[in-house]
């Protein structure tokens, strides 16, 4: 594999920090701003429906670009309203940064992921797509637990800086030593065949969908319910699911995450009802 595609892999990895880095944090960053848990996750929110909607448009934007300059304009953009989130001093101006970095970081991703196809030879395209895409798993593994233990140590403010840090350091380790690369384009007629990939679309749409609904939030709740607070959220479970899906397989470990899901919020719906039921007892006492 060749080792700049590990420079892509870096881009990814920051990417998925950047956008998940504060979902530990959301009480801490609630209480400085002076507004409810539920707004501050809003940003999250904000974040990934602009690279939704950003993304696609700046692809269509720089489709004649070339791959390694655009992953830099990107990189530096986002680093750029990264870093300005944490000297942020109301939750407004923090939206509109959430905004402009979701829709300057929907880019990369694609980037880098026709950037390696570039570079590798066909036969490992797969692998070197792979190894970008990856990058997002090394941001649960690695870099968004990191985060939220700096901002347990030293606020949230520096769990965005330390997000910024590192988009700029994958935006000047591409500016450095990515080869210029144009718009790859696969040899032959390339049809899509919408039967098959629609249906993961929609897949991939709602686990992400139920997966962050969850996660957003799952930093509060443990923090109620457990006392754990801020990497210790993040550090919970990291890397099982590799190792799941490395011994019995992806489509038994899909199947597991969605019943484990599925109980999940059944016990969790019974537990808070219960809850509820309790305290309407204590105040009709």
């Amino acid at each position: 594999m060749d080792p700049r595609i590990m420079l892509l892999t870096g881009a990814a990895l920051s990417f998925g920090s950047g956008a998940y880095v504060f979902s530990a944090l959301l009480d801490p960053m609630a209480r400085d701003l002076g507004v409810s848990v539920a707004a501050v996750g809003q940003l999250q929110t904000a974040f990934v429906a602009s690279a939704a909607i950003g993304g696609p448009l700046l692809a269509v934007w720089g489709q004649r670009m070339d791959r390694k300059r655009l992953l830099v304009i990107a990189l530096a953009a986002v680093t750029t309203f990264t870093a300005w989130c944490a000297f942020a001093s109301h939750l407004g101006l923090l939206m509109l940064l959430r905004v402009l970095a979701g829709a300057a970081g929907g880019i990369i991703m694609p980037a880098a992921a026709a950037a390696a196809a570039a570079i590798a030879p066909a036969s490992r395209r797969g692998s070197a797509i792979a190894m970008v895409l990856g990058g997002m798993t090394l941001a649960f593994l690695l870099g968004i637990p990191l985060g939220s233990q700096i901002g347990e140590l030293f606020g949230w403010r520096a769990t965005f800086l330390f997000a910024a840090s590192l988009s700029g350091i994958a935006c000047f380790a591409i500016a450095m030593w990515l080869p210029a690369i144009s718009q790859f384009s696969a040899a032959g007629d390339v049809r899509v065949e919408w039967g098959r990939v629609v249906p993961l679309v929609m897949i991939t749409l709602l686990s992400f969908a139920a997966t962050m609904t969850v996660i957003s939030y799952i930093g509060p709740v443990l923090e109620f319910q457990a006392g754990i607070q801020g990497g210790a959220v993040q550090g919970l479970g990291s890397g099982l699911g590799g190792l799941a899906i490395r011994y019995f397989g992806l489509p038994s470990v899909a199947l597991l995450g969605a019943a484990l899901g599925f109980i999940g919020g059944l016990l969790a719906v019974c537990h808070y009802h219960e809850r509820a039921v309790q305290v309407v007892k204590q105040l009709e006492s």
